[in-house]
């Protein structure tokens, strides 16, 4: 009997850049020198990763939500974890971290919302270690996200 195994949507920041049309990045001056990268796509990748880690430490900070400019409802947000759900994981070990005291037994997760025919799916955001220290401690100090 075979395991089957689910890939969750990974992809790396080159793959999302591989069809990208070059003749549309304007810029003054020598890519090169005035901006540090190898050519216009790699000044694309750096403009694209700069802006998810301002949009990330964003979320970190505020809570702020992130609504997706397409037609589809789909938005970037916090959820609080449900109390059950947050007893299970503190039984497995995980989101030992969070001071209980501090948080009143709560905790929240990052996750990108979504509507298909009019059915709500939320899917998990894997936080980085440097985002997801930055969110213990938040939370660790009290601070509520929704």
């Amino acid at each position: 009997m075979s395991q089957k195994y689910v890939e969750p949507h990974l992809t790396t920041i080159n793959d999302l850049f591989n069809d990208f049309k070059v003749e549309k990045v304007r810029g003054e001056g020598n890519v090169k020198r005035k901006y540090k990268c190898s050519d216009k796509k790699a000044l694309a990748r750096k403009i694209f990763l700069r802006y998810l880690y301002h949009l990330m430490c964003g979320m970190m900070e505020g809570g702020t939500v992130f609504s997706f400019p397409m037609r589809a409802t789909m938005e970037l947000r916090w959820r609080r974890i449900p109390d059950y759900s947050f007893k299970k994981a503190r039984a497995a070990g995980k989101l030992s971290e969070v001071d209980i005291v501090m948080t009143d037994r709560t905790c929240y997760e990052l996750g990108l919302f979504y509507k298909l025919k009019n059915v709500q799916i939320f899917k998990p955001v894997k936080l980085s270690k440097n985002f997801y220290d930055m969110f213990i401690t938040k939370v660790n100090t009290g601070f509520k996200y929704c």
